[in-house]
């Protein structure tokens, strides 16, 4: 994901928050949209953040503000009717999930999850139109996952790239890590609005 101010918006509260975790924590991923989303004008691929089986929505975010620009969305995973075997099966052998091959999942977009939550995530981009339309169902699991990056790794890729030589100041006061003590914990950045 290009580090924008608003990555580093992000970074710096998830940094300045005992209720976030760490940046090394907030996933990297991405999901494809198909072109019934794409009319609508979203981008092909929503990039943003996640952390793996936890709520972000309606929990983590209970006490904080997301900076401006950002989004915080839920996923919810079903199986499909597909079933794709491990080998191909013999005459007769009936499908056993996890045993001999396992159920196709897809997932679903939405502003909440309750029942098969999966993960929630936070993007830069506007979902409320395409998950009104039910437009961000039905995402096959070949086309979301995560890249392997973090938060913390796509800034600190960014800070290396735009200073060769190396930052030590912007290093250092970009990654301090969390002070209970400091008097700025908890303050809302600059335009930031209220997840409740």
């Amino acid at each position: 994901m290009p580090v924008s101010q608003e990555v580093t918006a992000l970074y710096a509260l998830v940094n300045g928050s005992a209720n976030l975790f760490s940046p090394s924590d907030w996933q990297h991923i991405e999901f494809e949209l198909d072109e019934r989303a794409t009319a609508l004008g979203l981008p092909g691929r929503v990039e943003g953040y996640a952390i793996d089986g936890l709520r972000i929505v309606g929990h983590l975010l209970d006490h904080e503000a997301l900076p401006s620009g950002w989004h915080a969305y839920s996923v919810g995973e079903d199986e499909t009717d597909e079933f794709e075997p491990y080998m191909p099966l013999h005459a007769g052998e009936e499908p056993v999930d996890g045993e001999n091959g396992s159920y196709l999942s897809v997932v679903r977009i939405m502003a909440q999850v309750r029942v098969n939550h999966r993960l929630d995530f936070v993007t830069t981009v506007d979902l409320s139109a395409a998950i009104n339309a039910d437009l961000v169902c039905c995402i096959p699991q070949d086309d979301w996952g995560f890249t392997g990056e973090t938060l913390e790794t796509d800034v600190r890729h960014h800070l290396e790239q735009a200073t060769p030589h190396g930052s030590e100041l912007d290093a250092a006061t970009l990654f301090d890590p969390y002070d209970p003590a400091d008097p700025l914990h908890g303050a809302v950045p600059d335009g930031g609005t209220a997840i409740r």
